[in-house]
């Protein structure tokens, strides 16, 4: 009988992320960890995706359809316990309940670790302070204070716990301080890339910028959703603004998931920006190195607030590790290395631009030195790229 097999299960979509699981499953089979990476769709979203579908089975996802995601949980599951002396499973954003249930009937055959990307209850405290339209955001905070009201339950449930930065850490112990045994069961998983995955390219660049009709242009560039408020699309709207006053040739490169762009028009009309300042679009994510290459400034902007305390910028890694300069705020932990190493800018607050003005403007005029693209890029490849978190990762489930 086989010793022991490690899962990665993810949530049944196939819109988002997938680069860096395959990435991660990766990195860890060159530290030694295979990781099968699985997940089970509805049939519609299975024959919707099946183009994709065949082009992921070739680069060892295994992809399912099931009319039930807990029934299947339990019988593939169940069958692997079985089969194997024991079984580990990494969740991202399943249901536990199917695993917690296998846990009672096979005991120690099997195994699984729960992750958070941020803090639900800090979330929802944001959602209700910053809303984009009334009731907009009801559903969403709804089902953040009840994964908060369930928080600690699903802790003691697991036998990991995986968050994205050392302050989400420390947060989780400050708030459940009688919990001794809690600290080793909490490991840091960013969402992050694999070293020289993301890189930064003279070539590239050029090649991008002749094809898009860049060369003459100054693009500043967001990427990401804009589902969620404390994105901040509206104050880079008024960001980019002011450095257009500055550098008459910029050009605003939103780089946008599809289903997001009937919000995000909403927000340019609303911001007066010319359709001639602005390219929206959405590009897969094998197109996206060369788009940051091809960019010049990167902006992520976040309120201070706790929520933005303890997460990363996967966004904000990505403009680094191309080379790209960037303006952020303080609000991030990452903001430190930022200040320390040159890599940008982190203003203090966002509030009234008026008052970072003389700062931006600083900037920006300094910008055009594209031999620091290159150490930047050098930086963010050794110091924030997943290599660096692997061994932590293999410790919590060598310990499990």
């Amino acid at each position: 009988m086989p010793k022991r097999k490690i899962f990665y299960y993810f949530r049944g979509s196939l819109d988002s992320h997938l680069h860096f699981l395959e990435s991660w499953s990766t990195v860890a089979k060159e530290s030694g960890l295979e990781i099968t990476l699985i997940t089970v769709l509805d049939i519609r979203t299975y024959l919707k995706e099946l183009r994709n579908i065949k082009r992921l089975r070739s680069k060892f996802f295994k992809i399912y359809f099931f009319p039930s995601a807990y029934w299947f949980s339990i019988f593939y599951f169940g069958l692997s316990a079985i089969r194997y002396q024991s079984i580990v499973i990494h969740l991202k954003k399943r249901s536990t309940k199917p695993f917690f249930k296998l846990k009672r009937l096979l005991g120690k055959r099997i195994k699984y670790l729960i992750e958070f990307e941020g803090d639900a209850k800090s979330e929802a405290e944001f959602l209700k302070l910053h809303e984009y339209k009334p009731k907009f955001y009801d559903d969403i905070i709804s089902s953040q204070l009840s994964t908060y009201k369930n928080e600690k339950k699903e802790i003691d449930n697991a036998n990991g716990v995986l968050v994205v930065t050392k302050a989400h850490k420390k947060l989780l112990l400050d708030r459940y301080q009688e919990d001794r045994l809690l600290k080793a069961k909490v490991a840091i998983q960013p969402m992050s890339f694999s070293q020289n995955e993301m890189i930064y390219s003279e070539s590239i660049r050029e090649r991008i910028r002749k094809a898009n009709g860049f060369n003459e242009k100054f693009i500043v560039v967001y990427t990401g959703n804009v589902v969620y408020s404390w994105q901040n699309l509206s104050k880079t709207i008024k960001l980019f603004k002011f450095i257009k006053s500055k550098k008459s040739n910029s050009l605003l490169l939103l780089l946008i998931r599809k289903q997001d762009h009937t919000i995000a028009n909403e927000f340019i009309t609303a911001n007066n920006l010319p359709e001639a300042d602005y390219i929206l679009k959405s590009i897969p994510h094998e197109e996206m190195m060369g788009h940051l290459n091809a960019s010049d400034l990167g902006i992520s902007l976040r309120d201070h607030h706790i929520m933005n305390s303890i997460v990363n910028s996967g966004k904000l890694m990505e403009y680094l590790a191309c080379g790209l300069p960037v303006i952020t705020t303080s609000a991030l932990a990452i903001a430190k290395d930022i200040k320390s190493n040159k890599l940008g800018l982190a203003l203090e607050q966002i509030q009234n631009f008026e008052d970072n003005f003389e700062e931006i403007d600083n900037f920006i005029s300094k910008i055009e030195n594209y031999s620091d693209r290159k150490r930047i890029s050098q930086w963010a490849n050794k110091s924030l790229s997943m290599q660096n978190y692997i061994s932590e990762y293999i410790d919590l489930i060598s310990a499990i």
